[in-house]
C-alpha cells in the first residue's frame, strides 16, 4: 500500500477492461485458495493469477488461468464451493486496479 501511495496511484478505480464476472471469479479463487490468510496474502493470490494472465505461457484470461487443468487445486476440491466475501472481493478489485496502474506487478 505504501508503494502504491508513493507512486501516486492510490484511489484509482481502473479495472483495466476486466468485467464484473472476471472480478467475481478472481474473488472466488482468492476466497477458496487464500481462506484464512491475511489481506496481503489474499492479494498475493490474486497477483499470481494476474501475473499468469500477462505471461505468454499461460491463458490470457482470468478464467483461462483459473480453470487450467491442474493449475489450482482448490478449483477441484471442496474449497471451490466457498463464496467470495467482502474481503476477497476487495482483494480482487485492488489487485486488478494495481495491475492496471503499474507495469511491474511485484509491487502488490
Amino acid at each position: 500500500p505504501k508503494t502504491i501511495r508513493y507512486l501516486g496511484l492510490e484511489g484509482t478505480n481502473n479495472t483495466s477492461g476486466y468485467s464484473g464476472s472476471d472480478i467475481t471469479l478472481l474473488a472466488k479463487l482468492i476466497a477458496a485458495e487464500a481462506r484464512g490468510e491475511s489481506y496481503t496474502g489474499q492479494v498475493a493470490v490474486g497477483a499470481v493469477v494476474l501475473n499468469r494472465v500477462s505471461h505468454p505461457s499461460f491463458a490470457d484470461t482470468i478464467a483461462g488461468v483459473i480453470y487450467q487443468k491442474g493449475a489450482l487445486s482448490c478449483v477441484n476440491d471442496s474449497n471451490w464451493s466457498v463464496s467470495p466475501n467482502a474481503t476477497s472481493m476487495k482483494a480482487a478489485q485492488d489487485c486488478i486496479n494495481a495491475a492496471a496502474q503499474v507495469s511491474c506487478f511485484s509491487l502488490c
